[in-house]
């Protein structure tokens, strides 16, 4: 993650309601296309915010707000979680790039594809 980033993520945990928007934008730009492989929404219903913990960043899709992705970024884990009955399942980002690319024969045996469609919560 680079340093803007860093600092931006900081700003977004310190001071949620007054981080200028363009902070914002920049974070959802990052986030975005690797988050995206699991979300499948526009730019315009990608949603980004701080959890309570300092190293949690959550995302949406506005469209579907009960499918939270979570990213523990300073242990580099993602989490898939279900806001309806709060599960929460270890996700692993890399298998959502081998689908896109078409790469079905490799991926972590503890997904079920790489898809959210075939991850039942």
């Amino acid at each position: 993650m680079n340093s803007a980033v860093s600092v931006y993520l900081e700003e977004l945990y310190n001071d949620p309601i007054d981080i200028e928007e363009y902070k914002i934008k920049m974070l959802k730009s990052y986030f975005y296309p690797k988050i995206n492989l699991i979300l499948n929404c526009n730019l315009n219903n990608f949603k980004i915010g701080m959890s309570k913990n300092k190293n949690v960043i959550w995302f949406i899709n506005d469209e579907n707000p009960n499918t939270e992705i979570l990213y523990d970024y300073e242990n580099e884990k993602y989490f898939l979680k279900n806001k309806r009955n709060k599960e929460k399942i270890e996700i692993f980002i890399e298998d959502y790039i081998k689908y896109k690319n078409g790469d079905h024969n490799e991926l972590n045996s503890k997904s079920v594809c790489g898809c959210l469609n075939c991850i039942i919560i």
